[in-house]
């Protein structure tokens, strides 16, 4: 097979493709066993926006699966930085230097993103969000929650508004595809204001008009950074 990609041969590239993948699958095996071996504290972290309600479980290994999904999700999101890193430097040879000046950023900045995103949701969203929902109802119906549903309630929050927090690099990567520039972003202002507010409305489970303002504003936010950004980038 002598097909080429870039200036490697396709077997070689394969070849790197595959030590990569196995670097990243290694290095996250390593991070679950250390984290499912730690995962009360890491548990007990991910509790703290519950406050005082206290968690139940309803089938034996109840506890047991949640612990794992815990430490899975901690594991594959200190995983994230590697994965992007040897992602990067797959793709580099076969760049342009003009798509270089755009991927480079996009991938620095991508991880940093999703982290602040899900702290934000961890910090804010899932707190208020879980006091209206909890305090919702009649005062005769008591909450008992159980462990698991929480797990994949808060894991679905931070997820969600970490992936949301993705909009500069999206927007970044659109720009060095030549698809979307300054002069449409600056077109597309008031959409994005409403559709900041209609994705604040879906992805906080309150209807707190102050949490999903809350939202909204840090997603806008991020739209004007990332026109700042691709202006920047352009010059």
């Amino acid at each position: 097979m002598t097909e080429k990609i870039g200036e490697m041969p396709l077997l070689d590239h394969l070849e790197e493709l595959r030590t990569r993948l196995i670097r990243v699958l290694a290095f996250l095996g390593l991070l679950l066993l250390l984290c499912f071996i730690f995962n009360e504290p890491l548990t007990r972290w991910l509790l703290v926006p519950l406050g005082e309600v206290q968690l139940i479980f309803t089938r034996p290994e109840e506890p047991f699966l949640a612990a794992l999904k815990v430490a899975f999700g901690a594991a594959l999101t200190f995983t994230l930085p590697l994965l992007l890193r040897e992602a990067l430097l797959f793709a580099l040879p076969g760049l342009s230097r003009k798509e270089r000046k755009y991927f480079i950023p996009l991938t620095f900045f991508s991880f940093p993103l999703f982290l602040g995103g899900a702290l934000f949701a961890y910090s804010f969203l899932l707190p208020m969000g879980l006091r209206f929902l909890i305090g919702f109802g009649i005062p005769e119906i008591k909450p008992m929650l159980s462990i698991g549903n929480y797990v994949d309630f808060a894991f679905l929050m931070l997820i969600a508004t970490g992936l949301a927090f993705q909009l500069p690099p999206v927007l970044f990567f659109l720009a060095a595809l030549g698809l979307v520039g300054p002069v449409k972003l600056r077109k597309w202002r008031k959409y994005a204001l409403l559709i900041s507010f209609v994705a604040g409305g879906v992805l906080t489970p309150s209807t707190d008009v102050f949490t999903q303002s809350l939202l909204a504003g840090a997603l806008y936010c991020l739209y004007e950074l990332s026109l700042l950004v691709i202006l920047l980038a352009r010059k």
